[in-house]
């Protein structure tokens, strides 16, 4: 798997400018003067009065042409309900790549069943353009990670493929464990880096224990959980 740089793409096949009968040109319907009357239209983006409004045509939400396109030049998902058009491309280094092989081990939790290893590996680099810091320096990264050689699994390593082609599995940015800046760290797509090692106690009064992961196994909710956070940036088995 190779890292990618970031993508544009042509985001007005999710639009139509026609509310009551939107014409099927991909997914964006634009309104026409009378549906823009029927309704006192306020986009969401400027909070002004709507502007050459268009509608999206999965989840009907409408915006101002341009706030929309904006929008969706950074992210191409709808500001208000998170409905994802198209692919999402993500500031991951480019000069990265992911391994993927087999190990006999079983997890916990899954007795007679193999792993799924990934091994992530960045050399050191500079922030580009596109990051937090353009020009500084940062340490590369090595990370494995662990998954069920079963169905779901499988399910799972493929997402985690596609979201390592579109350079969202990993970021620039503060790590949440050791609190240093300018490193390379998961991006909300959290992975399991350990066989082992599922915490027995939390302290709730803690922040830190609050938003500490599990990096372990077993933890029969982890597929479910990471396939929710995959998809919501837009990559899924549905798509």
């Amino acid at each position: 798997m190779d890292a990618k740089a970031n993508k544009r793409q042509d985001v007005s096949q999710y639009m139509s400018t026609n509310i009551k009968k939107p014409k099927q040109k991909g997914n964006l319907n634009i309104l026409n003067d009378e549906a823009q009357a029927d309704d006192d239209l306020t986009c969401v983006v400027c909070l002004c009065e709507m502007d050459d409004p268009v509608e999206l045509k999965e989840c009907k939400h409408v915006f101002c042409r341009e706030c929309i396109m904006e929008v969706f030049g950074a992210k191409p998902s709808c500001p208000v309900c998170g409905a994802v058009y198209g692919n999402i491309y993500g500031d991951q280094p480019r000069d990265g790549c992911a391994t993927v092989y087999i190990d006999d081990e079983a997890l916990p939790g899954y007795p007679g069943k193999k792993t799924w290893v990934i091994s992530y590996d960045f050399p050191d680099g500079k922030q580009e353009t596109f990051h937090p810091e353009p020009g500084k320096p940062y340490d590369g990264l090595k990370r494995r990670a662990f998954l069920p050689y079963n169905k779901e699994g499988t399910e799972v390593l493929n997402l985690l493929k596609r979201a390592f082609q579109q350079g969202l599995t990993l970021t620039i940015g503060t790590s949440r464990t050791s609190g240093k800046e300018g490193v390379i760290t998961w991006n909300d797509i959290h992975h399991k880096t350990s066989k082992t090692g599922r915490p027995t106690k939390l302290d709730t009064t803690s922040l830190w224990s609050i938003e500490a992961q599990v990096f372990g196994y077993p933890d029969p909710e982890y597929l479910t959980r990471v396939k929710d956070e995959l998809a919501s940036k837009g990559v899924s088995s549905d798509c």
